[in-house]
């Protein structure tokens, strides 16, 4: 099995210990399944992360604008990139605050429902790779709520460990929310999950078993 971590921005650190077995820069969509398909990895992909900027919710900067609006656009890539995936797969998206918000809902929805079964991924946070021109690790982005960069790399405005299961995520399959973020989760009246039967939590990070 295979995890791909897909970089469209950021430069790769040369060094194996990432965790992800396969590194690729790539444009788009349609470049990025050529150069899976080289590597010998068709079918076989448990873990995709695209790392492109997005900055405004609802939106990841590929080489055409992905929003909720454009998805049909993408049906096609899509509809190839199923091949790539497995079954249960994950798509992540580390890509600026592209999952905030409702529209960023909408994006992740409208991606799930091209993607059935697989579980999409985004975050309501910037994410910070490192000092620009600097070599990032593969998997390490940090979540900032500070979108300037002088800011951002002050430590006391970053968030941690930009990952699927951090109370930063979005996770969307099947077009069902499954994981509100924290702010997101904070904002709703007595701090209610995804969960549409959720009685409230006591802290935004908490969710209902199995959400």
């Amino acid at each position: 099995m295979a995890t791909v971590w897909a970089y469209r921005v950021g430069a790769r650190a040369k060094k194996p210990e990432s965790g992800w077995s396969n590194t690729i820069q790539m444009r788009g969509l349609s470049d990025l399944m050529e150069s899976m398909s080289s590597a010998g990895i068709r079918g076989t992909v448990t873990h995709l992360a695209i790392v492109a900027h997005g900055d405004q919710p609802g939106v990841v900067q590929l080489d055409r604008l992905l929003t909720a609006g454009t998805v049909a656009d993408f049906t096609a890539e899509l509809n190839k990139l199923q091949w790539h995936l497995t079954r249960n797969a994950m798509l992540t998206f580390y890509s600026c605050i592209a999952g905030q918000g409702e529209r960023g809902t909408r994006l992740l929805i409208e991606i799930s429902r091209q993607l059935p079964s697989r579980t999409i991924v985004g975050f309501e946070v910037f994410g910070l790779l490192g000092p620009m021109g600097l070599p990032n690790m593969p998997g390490q982005m940090i979540g900032t709520d500070k979108a300037l960069l002088q800011f951002a790399m002050d430590p006391r405005n970053q968030l941690g460990r930009l990952d699927p299961w951090c109370p930063l995520a979005k996770r969307i399959r099947d077009g069902r929310v499954g994981h509100l973020p924290m702010c997101e989760q904070n904002n709703r009246p007595r701090k209610t999950c995804a969960n549409p039967a959720c009685p409230g939590h006591e802290h935004p990070r908490h969710s209902c078993q199995g959400w």
